[in-house]
């Protein structure tokens, strides 16, 4: 490597000497910048040799940058491209974790839609049992009933045996108000067993059940089995100032002025910081109202503004004592 090193050096030391003190040809003999030079000297055949493979490299160089370049540019593309999936990667990543929380959601509550359903058929199997029970007796105690009353025939054959025998028309009377008698204390005996039948039935449900099902039956606008349910909870002491509220806004809507604010009265004894106690104020000065009592339902409406003022109660209040006469 050396030797190559030193004889280049002494090649472009001599050049100068060599391009002073020889004579250019006319024609161009040992021009190296001709594109086909002649005449050359084995000094000068080294360089324009040299000269080409230097050109040569150079065109090789320029290629490989071009390739380069367009290399840089490719990779420079596909990370542009990487980072593009690594972001939607990213997106999709927490999009799949949010959606995998939200079916782990909806499969936790159809499952308990699932439960409460199963719950509710067996409930509706078991009362649909108690129904068909019931009216297997009822049909039982009809057919006892019916055995036992006299059909049409044997009372118009009975009614002749009287005749025949001299029976008096109060005989006759006394005889038919003894079989009503008997038919009224029968229709008695079937209606007692019904109740005590529904009494039986409400003693064997928890008081939170029994109370559950007490408002289902007051949205459902089924008034007088509610009643029955919140009756039962009063005598369990099971809510009582919330069950006496609860009937006297059945009676409230049901026109019974009177019992509402029985209960009213009732509830607010019991407990007079319930969320309902504006509701209850308004109520009971409507129902004393409606009794003719004014003085007393502007009384309750004074006091309903004063005591929650920013309730909604309170501002119907308002409109209502404006409407009231003196």
């Amino acid at each position: 490597m050396r030797k190559y090193i030193y004889i280049i050096c002494l090649i472009v030391l001599s050049v100068p000497y060599r391009l002073v003190a020889s004579e250019i040809s006319a024609f161009g003999a040992g021009n190296l910048n001709s594109s086909s030079p002649y005449g050359l000297s084995n000094d000068e055949k080294v360089i324009y040799s040299n000269k080409i493979a230097l050109k040569q490299i150079k065109n090789k160089v320029f290629i490989l940058k071009s390739q380069i370049d367009s290399l840089q540019e490719r990779i420079d593309g596909l990370q542009t491209v990487v980072e593009g999936i690594g972001q939607a990667s990213h997106k999709n990543r927490v999009s799949i974790s949010r959606l995998s929380k939200q079916v782990s959601i909806m499969i936790a509550n159809q499952n308990k839609y699932q439960l409460n359903i199963n719950n509710s058929l067996n409930q509706d199997q078991a009362n649909i049992k108690d129904v068909n029970k019931t009216l297997s007796q009822v049909s039982l105690l009809l057919s006892d009933i019916n055995s036992s009353f006299a059909t049409k025939t044997e009372m118009n054959l009975l009614i002749n045996k009287i005749n025949n025998n001299y029976a008096t028309k109060q005989q006759l009377r006394q005889l038919v108000k003894d079989v009503n008698s008997f038919k009224f204390l029968m229709l008695k005996m079937l209606k007692n067993q019904h109740k005590q039948k529904a009494r039986s039935k409400l003693l064997g449900l928890r008081n939170n059940l029994v109370y559950k099902d007490a408002y289902s039956f007051y949205l459902k606008h089924q008034y007088r089995q509610a009643s029955k349910y919140y009756r039962h909870l009063i005598k369990a002491n099971y809510m009582p100032a919330t069950s006496n509220y609860m009937l006297g806004e059945i009676n409230y809507l049901t026109h019974n002025y009177a019992s509402a604010l029985a209960y009213y009265k009732a509830s607010a004894l019991l407990y007079n910081k319930s969320k309902f106690m504006p509701n209850l104020m308004l109520h009971t000065a409507l129902s004393m109202s409606k009794t003719g009592d004014i003085a007393g339902a502007k009384k309750f409406l004074t006091a309903l503004i004063a005591k929650y003022p920013s309730s909604k109660e309170a501002s119907r209040a308002k409109s209502i004592l404006k409407l009231l006469k003196p």
